[in-house]
């Protein structure tokens, strides 16, 4: 009887080994966000357009969801758990095939359309009073961001529209949600995280080895990007020059283009306020058009090239909305600590990147406004940020 329970021992013990052994190799989970952002979009339920996105305040600041989009937001359930996964991952490489240059395929549409569902989502944890959740959905946003910024441009284009559509999702949250000390720092932590300064310059290094791979594509397929980035149709001089491009003409384009992005990166990498890098981006971008007209070689960089000055202001215009939203937190966190809003702003807040000031603060009957000090992108007023308080 010994000798028929000690062989029952010894098969049970190799049956658990075997076990372990089958266990251990089970594959990894993944280390590239990227995997998990596509198995996000792949489990979005319906069309995306069936549920009119995204849900806003209303004029009171009062957030009221509907039933339709509760019950839609439920079923994105394993599309939020695949998200917040890749958020966790440092590392996101989209494999994106550069070897075929401006041809490159790329869809941006899902990602805004998960970040747009995510900020339903904070809105609706907020309106059922669960602060903490709703604000980790609009930080869930800012990782995001983070994961497109330097790719290329157009994903750096659209992870900075990511930070600013989190940093409204903040704002209205903040403008219905009672104090809390302990929150409130935070989110300050975690938002003194986000955007990084050197996303520009990342993306558009990115952005200069796609356009000197598009320079070696055969003629044709250059052309018809060449078309595509015209807006359809090519002025007579530049057809004629695309069309008797040689391998020479190409080897000069790609020089003038390397040249060219060189000097933009010294323009963008020198120490220096907004108001004196503006315009000289702005002669940048002048002259890499109108070098064109005497140049031959210059043709594919204009019509390749990217206009810096815009870029370059829509990345402090972002990153001016974000240290808007960290100086007001810091505002309520005095609201909360004394029962009332402070007669001055508090020193040493980061501030408005425009014209390197501290934002000019202004109560409101509602709460307080923060406000710049120059007009930019063609408005005839500074850029002011409203803040409600409960």
């Amino acid at each position: 009887m010994k000798r028929f329970k000690d062989k029952n021992c010894i098969a049970a013990i190799v049956l658990l080994l075997c076990f372990q052994s089958v266990a251990s190799d089970v594959p990894s989970d993944p280390d590239n966000a990227a995997l998990l952002y596509y198995q996000a979009f792949l489990s979005f339920p319906g069309q995306y357009n069936e549920i009119s996105m995204p849900l806003e305040p209303s004029p009171s600041g009062a957030i009221e969801p509907s039933q339709t989009l509760r019950d839609y937001l439920k079923t994105c359930h394993d599309t939020f758990e695949f998200a917040k996964a890749a958020a966790q991952l440092p590392r996101c490489d989209w494999g994106l095939r550069y070897s075929l240059g401006n041809a490159v395929p790329i869809c941006l549409a899902p990602i805004r359309q998960l970040a747009f569902n995510a900020k339903a989502q904070a809105l609706v944890f907020a309106a059922d009073r669960d602060y903490r959740q709703a604000l980790e959905y609009c930080l869930l946003i800012h990782s995001m961001a983070e994961h497109l910024v330097d790719e290329n441009m157009g994903s750096f284009l659209v992870g900075i529209a990511l930070h600013g559509l989190a940093n409204k999702g903040i704002r209205q949250i903040l403008s219905i949600m009672p104090a809390d000390t302990k929150l409130l720092q935070w989110l300050g932590e975690e938002l003194a995280r986000w955007p990084r300064g050197e996303n520009l310059a990342n993306a558009l290094k990115n952005e200069e080895a796609i356009e000197l791979r598009t320079f070696r594509l055969d003629k044709d397929q250059l052309i018809e990007l060449a078309k595509t980035r015209a807006s359809g149709v090519l002025s007579p001089k530049r057809e004629e020059r695309l069309n008797n491009a040689d391998a020479a003409f190409l080897k000069a384009s790609r020089n003038y283009f390397a040249r060219s992005m060189a000097t933009c990166r010294v323009l963008l990498e020198e120490p220096g306020p907004y108001e004196t890098k503006f315009p000289r981006l702005q002669e940048y971008d002048e002259r890499m058009r109108s070098e064109e007209e005497t140049n031959p070689h210059a043709t594919l960089t204009a019509i390749f090239g990217t206009k810096m000055a815009r870029i370059y202001t829509l990345t402090i215009l972002v990153q001016t909305g974000h240290n808007a939203l960290r100086t007001a937190i810091r505002i309520y966190e005095v609201k909360a600590e004394t029962g009332a809003l402070p007669e001055e702003l508090p020193s040493g807040l980061p501030g408005d990147l425009f014209s390197d000031k501290d934002f000019v603060y202004v109560k409101t009957e509602e709460g307080f406004l923060l406000r710049c000090h120059t007009a930019v992108l063609g408005r005839d007023k500074p850029r002011e940020y409203a803040f409600r308080v409960k």
